[in-house]
């Protein structure tokens, strides 16, 4: 799947991408058993393992290392997706992109802006989507 095929075709185009996806949400909530705990521990770990990408994602940012950009782009781009964190796997896969050399409608410093604004949006959704889900009944907010 491409950028263009969720519609999007350059960074200011980000918002048409939803927050989160909340089919992935709901198959996480089903192979819990409907149950929160699977879902509460994967993000306890998305909320531990990404702050401190993002501090070397900037740093790669800031010295131009085009490896590294990509590598924890890529990381990300991962870790979004099976959080349902729709946008932020959309904003690192922008950002990867750019770390493996191909033309980008913004500089690495711009994506990385977006990708932080992406991952922020991420986690307050996610935390609103927690304390909305009936607990231990399987049902999914609309």
């Amino acid at each position: 799947m491409t950028f263009a095929d969720l519609g999007v075709q350059k960074p200011d185009e980000l918002t048409k991408v939803p927050v989160l996806d909340l089919v992935a949400l709901a198959h996480i909530l089903e192979a819990g058993n409907g149950e929160l705990g699977l879902l509460e521990e994967l993000m306890g770990i998305f909320q531990h393992d990404q702050p401190p990408r993002l501090d070397k994602l900037k740093g790669a940012v800031n010295s131009g290392d085009m490896a590294v950009i990509k590598d924890i782009s890529h990381a990300i781009r991962g870790s979004a997706g099976t959080m349902g964190a729709s946008r932020l796997m959309v904003a690192a896969g922008m950002l990867e992109t750019c770390g493996l050399g191909h033309s980008a409608a913004a500089s690495p410093e711009a994506l990385f802006e977006l990708l932080v604004g992406a991952y922020d949006e991420a986690r307050l959704a996610l935390g609103e989507y927690l304390e909305k889900n009936p607990r231990g009944r399987g049902e999914v907010p609309n």
